[in-house]
Order: structure tokens, then sequence, then C-alpha cells
């Protein structure tokens, strides 16, 4: 199922950020917990209330601000049902003024190992040109080190040690400071 971080990005840059007053932080976890898989994106931005988290799901369409691929977090949300049925979708907690963090439930499907690594370097990639591109970001054209924080449930499996050897690589390439959390 493609598609499904990169408009959450998108939205913590866009949405989360936007009016914010100091730094900015966006969050990415991805766990396994039995035979489910979660992937989050967390920001320390604005935040919504109860209704606008409702709205989000809501039957009102969606409107492109302008900003962003225009796919959206419901539409998001209604793919991952379609394809894997009700059980699985998104969650958002999200507070006034504290942030926001939107939660991906799918089912923990093996995929071969040529596969995992191209879906986490196509994720990098999107990643890092959504970091490069954006004016929230990057306020001047200068090399700047970018720190990404990667919080791993464990690091004895070959799709752990395989994400880190591309975080790495990738890391070195774009400039960034790659630390990992181990769970």
């Amino acid at each position: 199922l493609k598609l499904v971080l990169q408009p959450l990005v998108e939205n913590a840059i866009y949405h989360g950020m936007e009016f914010m007053d100091g730094d900015g932080e966006i969050r990415i976890r991805a766990w396994r917990q039995d035979k489910d898989l979660f992937m989050s994106v967390s920001d320390n931005g604005l935040g919504m209330t109860r209704e606008q988290v409702k709205r989000l799901f809501g039957d009102t369409d969606h409107m492109p601000s302008g900003r962003g691929s225009g796919i959206g977090v419901k539409n998001v949300h209604q793919r991952i049902r379609l394809y894997f049925g009700n059980d699985y979708g998104l969650e958002i907690q999200s507070e006034p003024d504290e942030g926001t963090t939107v939660t991906a439930h799918l089912p923990a499907i093996p995929y071969e190992e040529g596969k995992i690594l191209w879906c986490v370097w196509a994720g990098i990639l999107v990643l890092l040109f959504l970091m490069s591109s954006t004016d929230l970001i990057i306020k001047e054209k200068k090399i700047e080190v970018y720190p990404i924080s990667v919080i791993i449930e464990g690091d004895n499996d070959d799709y752990y040690v395989n994400f880190k050897k591309g975080m790495d690589q990738a890391a070195v390439e774009f400039h960034g400071d790659v630390s990992f959390i181990t769970l």
C-alpha cells in the first residue's frame, strides 16, 4: 500500500509547524507488535481540538490547501481500511498547543529482503526531499546537518540491520545526524 507516511509527514510539516514559535520537531516511529505493524508521525506543533480530529474522518470533502499532495488523512485512513479491513487504519491523538501523533495500524506482512530495502530507501528519500525542500525547515541556502532520531524496538532482526545501514548511508549523503534509540 503506497503513500501512507508521506501525507502524514506533509501534514506535520505544513499544518503542525506552520505558525509555531520556536523549533519544531517531527518524530517518525515504526514498530511491530505481534502480527501488526504500527507507524507513527508525531509533531510538537499546534495540535488540534477533538472536533478538528473528528472532522478529518468526517463526511466533508477534502479541500487541498495549495500545500502538500492533497491526498489527506481521510483518504489514507479509507485506503488502509479498504485494503486490509476495518481492524486497521489511522488513529489521531492531539491536544491544542501540545502537538499531534498520527498512528497507522497495518498488518505486518513479510516482504522479500530486496523489496523492503527498496521501500526503506524510497521512504528515506521522500522524507529527506520534504525536509530539504520546505522553507519551514531550511531558512538559508547552506549546508545544515539535520538531527534524525529513529526509535526501534530491537536491533537483532535483519530488517532493522538493513534499515540502519540505509539510514547511515542516507545520513552521509544528505547531511543527517542519525541517532538510533533501541527500546
